[in-house]
């Protein structure tokens, strides 16, 4: 384990590589070696990056888990996804750190249940017809929930807090 001292007196330590476990691309395998390949992503973005002690050794911690799994290829699949949304939520918990795409991802969904529902129940009411909930409500409050989203994203960009890595996993932040 490299241990280097930051410029503000933090402790950095490197992050381990994932081993491949000979996951291959064929047919039974496609979902395994994505989900693979995903979370090789997020480690090689956070391998870039000067992280600090904590924060490494729970990284480190998923990725040894990973290495060490001895389960079938179903449960191993399971045990990546579980160890990418670990390490998602970590990094955006300590460090703020978010996948691309992920508050665009987050605020659609959202923007339709804040927004849009209230939004088409009110023109329901008001014109009395409850069409006016799917027919204005839910889509104006996905396009209010992906403009918010994108705004965040962008923001998180210029403040250098996206990983350049895109997850279907959320990490349930």
């Amino acid at each position: 384990m490299v241990v280097a001292c930051h410029p503000l007196g933090k402790k950095v330590m490197e992050i381990q590589s994932i081993q491949n476990k000979g996951i291959g691309v064929s047919k039974r395998d496609k979902e395994l070696a994505r989900v693979w390949q995903a979370l090789n992503q997020l480690i090689g973005e956070l391998q870039k990056r000067e992280i600090s002690g904590e924060v490494a050794e729970g990284v480190n911690g998923e990725v040894e888990r990973i290495n060490a799994f001895s389960g079938s290829r179903k449960e191993l699949r399971k045990a990546i996804r579980r160890s990418e949304s670990n390490i998602l939520r970590l990094i955006y918990k300590k460090l703020k750190l978010v996948p691309k795409n992920q508050y665009q991802r987050s605020w659609l969904a959202m923007g339709m249940g804040v927004f849009g529902v209230p939004l088409g129940i009110a023109f329901a009411l008001l014109f009395g017809e409850m069409v006016y909930l799917a027919a204005i409500g839910l889509p104006w409050g996905m396009v209010i929930g992906w403009v918010v989203g994108n705004i965040k994203d962008r923001q998180a960009y210029k403040e250098g807090r996206q990983l350049n890595v895109e997850t279907e996993n959320d990490g349930s932040m």
